[in-house]
């Protein structure tokens, strides 16, 4: 008897809840088990992989979870709002910062055609999230809420579920 014995397992569905599935080279995303085209301005805007880093757009995750984004030009820092927080992230420098307190990024960010991206691990140093990157979909799981659990039932559903909803057959 443990602890997990009080409460039942997730199901898929909520599982899929406040969760961001992105995949290498893929114009599209699952977020809530459904699909997402992370720039509908520009599909070119997709995650990729730069000398074995997994990257991400990063405005489309903050804005998925309700953050505000916003770019400040003098100071190549994007801004995030949060409430009545401002967070900024210093592209050049890859450091993130709320007021005094500031933490370095693991990865390098960098622009592409206007885009900011960040490596994927250093995602859930900018937002509260757990992650979790599938080398065999080159894909990445973000997800807010109860911890992600990779071997457990639910979490293989949904990545299923998650899979297909990107898939080029279901874009179609």
């Amino acid at each position: 008897v443990d602890g997990s014995d009080f409460f039942p397992p997730m199901t898929k569905q909520e599982r899929l809840e406040k969760t961001v599935y992105l995949q290498n080279l893929n114009y599209a995303a699952a977020c809530n088990g459904g699909l997402t085209v992370i720039n509908p301005q520009d599909k070119r805007v997709m995650p990729t992989t730069v000398e074995g880093t997994f990257y991400i757009p990063l405005r489309f995750v903050p804005e998925y979870y309700g953050v505000g984004v916003s770019w400040d030009h003098e100071a190549k820092a994007v801004v995030m709002t949060a409430g009545d927080k401002q967070f900024r992230l210093a592209v050049e420098e890859g450091i993130f910062s709320l007021g005094e307190k500031s933490k370095q990024l693991d990865h390098r960010c960098f622009i592409d055609r206007g885009t900011t991206f960040v490596a994927f691990e250093d995602i859930s140093k900018i937002i509260y999230c757990d992650t979790h990157y599938y080398a065999e979909n080159r894909a990445g799981v973000i997800a807010v809420g109860p911890s992600w659990k990779p071997d457990e039932q639910a979490e293989k559903q949904a990545v299923k579920a998650m899979e297909f909803a990107i898939s080029p057959f279901f874009k179609m």
